[in-house]
């Protein structure tokens, strides 16, 4: 990749540069001729210097990133058993081989008593307004709006061959495999942690946008359909991992706003069979944030007969950040769930995914 870098920049440079070697003959001619037509070539040689100079400077710099790119969103998991963790991050790369993490954290032996939902799966203050029901969204502590994230600096080198190493501390590192196969975006997959953390499963995805950058919820709708891994960890058992998770949009409306999204699968008369499923944000303040709230309507139902949303018990809930290409255009989620109510099976949830386009599938490694 490297050398074929090198070449496309030389090929460019010998192309800004040949008309100037030719312009040279015929600078010295009109200098003869009229000052006034010298300098405008002169004017013209040196603008086109200037710029081949910052393309080239340009292009040196995205080679110097990991895939060229600065700016991944992270989602991982790991642990060890009943006090398993999910883990959402921003990872900011420099030229000067330096890293930022920007992340949440939630582990389960976090957690201790009875009934916690209310404290650990607070309301976001979305409410799907102007869908078939207003009901609540709720996110994992820490996660809602104006929260902000903890952060960690280390190091970061990529080997010869392109895998991405991160130092965090003395003990925390990390590998990860790198591919940039497909255009706009750079996949990153977890092949080691050698971190005391001890990653189990570990996806994110790289490009240009800027990390505050994000898309409407009528861009995450417009996309139809998401796909990918899930790896969770129910508490106190082996962590399962699924190879694909779907989003399927048609089967959800945009609330009024065009701040959420509502699963339209709550219709049937016999409420046990309905899916109740929110997402929530706003670009404008959110940034990637999103918020993803969801519940089986049996579930709801064994817990407050004849709802019509989410039960008192919170449901599954998940942190999200939006995947982005280098223009800023919506390629899809990675996210952590942490839907922790008490230290018991199926109530201290958590895990780590992915939902992408079809296409991109072929850029991560679900088993890894």
């Amino acid at each position: 990749m490297r050398k074929t870098t090198t070449l496309a920049l030389l090929t460019g440079l010998v192309a800004v540069l040949a008309p100037i070697s030719l312009l040279a003959p015929q600078a010295q001619a009109a200098t003869a001729a009229s000052p006034k037509v010298a300098a405008v070539t002169a004017a013209a040689v040196k603008a086109a210097a200037v710029k081949a100079a910052a393309v080239k400077a340009a292009a040196v710099t995205a080679a110097a990133l990991p895939g060229g790119r600065s700016t991944y969103v992270v989602t991982m998991m790991g642990g060890v058993n009943g006090a398993m963790y999910s883990k959402l991050s921003m990872y900011l790369f420099a030229t000067n081989g330096t890293v930022t993490q920007r992340y949440w954290y939630w582990r389960q032996d976090m957690i201790s008593g009875f009934s916690n939902a209310a404290r650990w799966k607070v309301y976001t203050g979305y409410t799907t307004s102007g869908c078939r029901y207003a009901c609540p969204v709720r996110t994992p502590l820490g996660f809602q709006p104006g929260t902000s994230p903890k952060s960690i600096s280390g190091t970061w080198r990529t080997d010869s061959n392109g895998n991405l190493a991160v130092r965090w501390t003395a003990t925390a590192h990390e590998g990860w495999r790198l591919n940039s196969s497909q255009a706009g975006f750079t996949t990153m997959t977890v092949m080691t942690a050698y971190s005391t953390g001890a990653i189990q499963r570990g996806w994110g995805f790289g490009s240009r946008a800027s990390a505050s950058q994000g898309a409407s919820m009528a861009a995450v709708h417009a996309s139809r359909q998401l796909l990918g891994p899930l790896a969770i960890n129910y508490y106190g058992v082996r962590t399962k991992v699924y190879p694909v998770q779907s989003f399927y949009f048609p089967y959800y409306s945009e609330c009024v706003g065009g701040r959420c999204l509502q699963s339209n699968q709550n219709t049937a008369a016999d409420k046990r069979t309905w899916y109740n499923s929110y997402l929530a944000g706003n670009p404008a303040t959110d940034g990637r944030k999103v918020y993803w709230n969801s519940e089986n309507g049996s579930v709801a139902q064994w817990e407050n007969p004849g709802t019509v949303c989410i039960g008192y018990g919170g449901g599954h809930t998940n942190a999200v950040l939006q995947v982005l290409d280098d223009n800023g255009r919506f390629l899809g989620f990675v996210g952590a769930e942490a839907s922790m109510d008490r230290r018991n099976y199926l109530q201290d949830e958590v895990g780590a995914w992915v939902g992408v386009l079809q296409p991109m599938l072929a850029t991560i490694s679900p088993y890894l």
